[in-house]
This record gives structure tokens, sequence and C-alpha cells, in this order.
């Protein structure tokens, strides 16, 4: 009998000692006791103040599964201003009902003139805090960020998803905007110190991705058009979705030749000319031709022209955006990074003061354009009908005399 109850009771003990160690539901919160913030907005107040906009889910205006929606709006925004990100978001406890549930956060908006003041404040909150996830989006504002914590982004209802459809779409184009959280801070502990975030403006009330906001070591030093964005994608990653228009020579001033540019691979070499940095990229870019001038046709002397010219336009582009990396201070591009990792000895020397020779140093540019599937239209719907409009020679029937 001794031997039966023996393991009997070890059993029991280990079930007893299992069930104390079990988390259980010990910090369960009701949905309706939350509000769930879905975007933080930071603006630079006076005296050394930071404004915290939060936008927080309204339940009543949701979108439900069956397809109903309220009348008002499926959010709401709460600002209030305090020292520090930190105390600002513990003081909205004293304005706001109901715990905040921060980790859906999906969108940081900084104003502009907080990123002109230095963001490392702010990522460091972010990565210290345990309640963000690091998939969360940063981008700046043409303005002050709880502007376009308001904006509408109609026909998605809840803004700051639509902000992020925004540069999401944006970023198939330049892929330079991935700018998660993640990728923004490796840009910002990386050799070259210079992250890229998306730049968001509002115009009568609308949002729109304006370009691009460049960054020294945490601080905002300018901006880039969409068309500079684009460029800058062309030293940085291998694909995405680049149009080239080309003029027509002879035709109204809104027609053109298009190529669509998908891929590109960037080459690079260095040599010094007696203390001075001297940069040599070779870019071979790959696309498409989407469209002809009007009446055109592609043969061989119309392809060479139109390389020729492509080729031209892009090394254009490409000496607009590195003047502007320059003369900001921006190393955008991650020439710095190419220089550590192709001259590890230099950089140990030198790293130290690589802003100041990427101000100075000589970058030239050449670029190769390859196009492909260039005969899937070499005849142009123009040359299949006759100067008085009779019918094209493919048509069926009899002439009438």
């Amino acid at each position: 009998m001794k031997s039966v109850w023996r393991p009997c009771a070890t059993l029991v003990v280990i079930l007893i000692w299992t069930t104390l160690f079990l988390s259980g539901c010990y910090d369960l919160r009701e949905v309706n006791d939350m509000n769930i913030v879905t975007g933080i907005g930071l603006d630079e107040a006076e005296n050394g103040m930071v404004r915290v906009t939060l936008q927080l889910v309204n339940p009543n205006n949701v979108p439900s599964a069956a397809g109903g929606q309220g009348s008002g709006r499926a959010f709401l925004t709460r600002t209030v201003e305090a020292r520090s990100v930190e105390q600002a978001v513990n003081k909205f406890s004293e304005v706001v009902p109901h715990f905040l549930y921060l980790s859906h956060n999906t969108l940081v908006v900084f104003g502009d003139a907080y990123a002109k003041h230095g963001l490392s404040r702010a990522f460091d909150y972010f990565e210290r805090s345990r309640f963000f996830r690091r998939n969360q989006l940063f981008v700046v504002a043409q303005g002050e960020a709880r502007d376009v914590l308001a904006a509408s982004t109609t026909p998605e209802p809840l803004n700051s998803f639509g902000v992020r459809f925004l540069v999401e779409q944006t970023a198939r184009r330049a892929r330079l905007l991935d700018s998660e959280q993640l990728s923004v801070l490796k840009a910002y502990l990386s050799v070259s110190k210079s992250p890229v975030m998306a730049l968001i403006d509002v115009r009568d009330g609308r949002l729109r991705v304006a370009g691009a906001a460049l960054f020294r070591e945490g601080t905002m030093v300018g901006t880039l058009t969409p068309n500079e964005m684009e460029a800058l994608s062309l030293l940085r990653s291998g694909r995405g979705e680049i149009s080239v228009s080309i003029p027509c020579p002879t035709s109204a001033a809104d027609t053109n030749t298009s190529l669509q540019i998908d891929s590109w691979r960037r080459n690079m070499r260095s040599s010094f000319v007696g203390q001075r940095l001297h940069l040599e990229i070779q870019l071979t870019v790959s696309g498409e031709i989407e469209r002809l001038c009007p009446g055109g046709q592609l043969n061989k002397q119309v392809l060479r022209s139109v390389q020729r010219e492509g080729e031209a336009i892009i090394q254009r582009r490409l000496r607009t955006v590195i003047e502007k990396l320059q003369s900001d201070g921006s190393d955008a591009g991650g020439f710095g990074q190419w220089m550590f990792q192709n001259h590890p000895g230099w950089w140990r020397e030198h790293g130290a003061d690589w802003s100041d020779i990427f101000q100075h140093a000589d970058v030239s540019c050449a670029v190769q354009l390859q196009i492909r599937r260039a005969g899937l239209s070499s005849n142009a719907p123009e040359v299949m009908v006759n100067e008085v409009d009779k019918a094209p020679k493919a048509g069926r029937g009899e002439d009438i005399p």
C-alpha cells in the first residue's frame, strides 16, 4: 500500500508547484477599458517642451465586419505638453479615461521643427520602451505632426493606416522610404549616420508624400523632392520603379518618350588626389520603353538615341542629388558605408572626419542604360492608315470604286 501512495503523492506535489508558475490572466484588460493608440505625433513646443499628440481608435465609428459604421470619424486625437516624451505619455492618464494601449501603434510622425532639433531623444525612448514594436513607421511632417494626424485619408477610415499605405505605395518606386523603426535605427547607427524618412505634407486637408527628409546624426538637415528621391534610390537600393521622361523634339511640350527603370547595379572606385577623395560611380540600369513619341517607330537609330538621352537625363539627376547631399552634409547615399567595408584601414584613421571629407570629395558618375524587350511595338497605329483615311490594308471586303 505504501508503494502505491508514494508516486501519487509525488504527482500531486508536482501539479501544485506547476500551477504556481502558470501566468493565467492576472493582467487581463477588456477592450472597452483600453484606448488603442495607432498614431503618435511629436512637435516642438515653447520653452523646450514637447507636444505629443496621440491618435486613438474611436470604437463607435470603426467599420465592422458587417459593413456598419458610425456617422463620425473612426479616430480622435488628444494632445498634451511635457518636458519629455515619457512624461507626456504618462500625463495622458490625467486627461484621457481608460488605459492607453500602445503596442498596436503603427505610425510616428515628427514635426519638422522637432526633427531639426534632433531625434536622438525620441529614438532612445522608442528603442527602450517595451510597449512599442520596431515595425512602426517613422515619417516627418512638413509642418506640425498634429496636423498630419488630424487630416483625412478617405477611403481609409483610420488616418494612421492611410498614411502608412501612402508611404508603402511610394516605397515601391523608391525603396529608401522603407522607414520603419528598425530600418531607420540601423541607418542611424551605421557609419554613415544618415537615415532617410518619408516627408508628408497636408494640402487642402488631404495628405501626400512630398518627398524625403534627410538626416545627419539624427538631425534633419534637408529635404528631397520626389524626383531627387528617385535618384537617391539609384545610389542605394537595387530595385524599384523609376520613370524617366525624354522630351519629344518636334511635338508638343507635354509629349515624351517614357522609360520605366526597374533594376540597377552600382559599382564604385575610390582614389586620392593629394588629400582629396575622389569617388567614381558606375551605374548600370535596366528598363523598358513604355511610350514613344507620337508617330515614332522603334528602329536601331531611335533605340540608340533613346539610350543616349536616357543616360544623360539619369546622370544629371544623380549629379543634382549628390550635390544636394554634399551641401547638406548627409551621406544618405551610403558612401561612408562603402568606404568602411572596402577600405577598413583608411577608415580607422580617417573615419571620424568622414562628414567633412564627404562634403569636399569629388564624386563623378557614369550611367549605362540597358533597354529590354524593345520590340514589343515596332509600328505605330498611324502607319496602318493612309493619308485620305481609307480602311487599312488588312481590312476585309473590296474597295468601292
